[in-house]
């Protein structure tokens, strides 16, 4: 096969890649689709009804569980991504290899990345295209300098030895350093890809309005229907639409993260949306959300014990009278003392207390 696509999710995320799914066969109806599944198969589940081929993690990542007790559900999906390229290059026929996140839609062919394959091995797309006004209102243009210039849901690389080194680098980071701490430069696997025009050969950066329209850069895209087709700005047709922290139900945008504009200013969208609404619904998301992933359990449960086990070393550190009074005192007794005495230092003046 000389194609590949495939998608990363947890069993809570298998109605959004359903969605994808069904959009890519829909463009591409011989296409191999995968879905790399990050969980356990859940026996409530037929995986067989999709339209894509589940891989556990477990059979391209033995290390998933060490993995798994470090990072959280967003971390851990996000850095194997880079593992699951290698393991398509190496295991398939594949010559390339494109990843789409789950919860993106097709709209029209991908006929448009062969051309852009015959001369680069690794495509990538801006979150924006074009300035945002510096109006106190989100996102702005530090925004994408905290959370990476290229927006990860989508990825293209081709086999070459330099995208192979690509690879390498990119997974060498996500592995160890795959965090979600912005403040810290680092988020998860997509912000040092910033680097990968400048250190690699053959990257490309697609300035198509039709790739990766999605919440963060509707200042500067507006949807139009022409003949079926929508148009981005009256001209290249919309590829692919990322619908970011899509809420159910919601007929709004996530604001918390992307507050430039209501659903109610941007009637362009209004039918996309609620398409998208309809599909999720159609492809039973209230289920798949109230399942578990369980490595993020892994996670959690080496938290609990890392969080138990710096308590007890406070608990032992602690003086023998201190720790006799906790132990003798009732807590709501204790706390009544230590606010009394508090209020009593402060009522010291500071020019006389010593």
């Amino acid at each position: 096969m000389a194609v590949i696509f495939f998608t990363v999710c947890s069993n809570n995320y298998l109605a959004q890649a359903s969605v994808l799914g069904h959009s890519l066969k829909k463009q591409l109806n011989d296409i191999q689709f995968f879905t790399v599944l990050v969980d356990e198969y859940n026996e409530t589940i037929d995986y067989t009804a999709f339209p894509f081929i589940t891989i556990p993690i477990r059979n391209m990542e033995p290390g998933i569980d060490e993995l798994s007790e470090k990072y959280n559900i967003v971390e851990l999906n996000t850095c194997i991504k880079p593992q699951a390229f290698k393991y398509f290059f190496e295991n398939y026929a594949a010559k390339q290899v494109i990843y789409f996140d789950p919860d993106i839609v097709l709209y029209d062919s991908l006929q448009w990345i062969n051309p852009l394959f015959e001369s680069h091995d690794i495509l990538l797309t801006p979150h924006i295209l074009s300035g945002i006004p510096p109006d106190g209102k989100k996102p702005d243009e530090n925004t994408f300098l905290n959370y990476g210039l290229y927006n990860l849901g989508f990825i293209g690389i081709q086999k070459s030895e330099e995208s192979i080194k690509f690879i390498d680098w990119w997974k060498e980071r996500t592995y160890i350093n795959g965090f979600d701490k912005p403040g810290d430069g680092i988020f998860v696997d997509q912000l040092y890809v910033n680097f990968a025009p400048i250190f690699f050969k053959g990257v490309h950066i697609i300035d198509d309005k039709g790739c990766n329209m999605a919440p963060w850069n509707l200042h500067e895209r507006y949807l139009t229907k022409e003949d079926e087709l929508y148009k981005v700005n009256n001209k290249e047709t919309l590829k692919f639409f990322h619908f970011a922290s899509f809420k159910l139900n919601a007929n709004e945008f996530p604001l918390l993260f992307y507050n430039r504009f209501l659903m109610k200013n941007r009637e362009d969208l209004h039918e996309l949306y609620t398409d998208y609404n309809k599909k999720l619904l159609a492809a039973n998301y209230p289920f798949y959300q109230t399942i578990d992933c369980i490595y993020y359990e892994h996670y959690i449960d080496k938290k609990m014990l890392f969080i138990k086990a710096t308590e007890q070393k406070k608990w032992d550190n602690k003086p023998f009278l201190k720790k006799l009074f906790f132990i003798t005192i009732p807590k709501p007794v204790a706390n009544s003392i230590l606010n009394r005495i508090q209020k009593i230092v402060n009522e010291y003046p500071y020019s006389s207390y010593k």
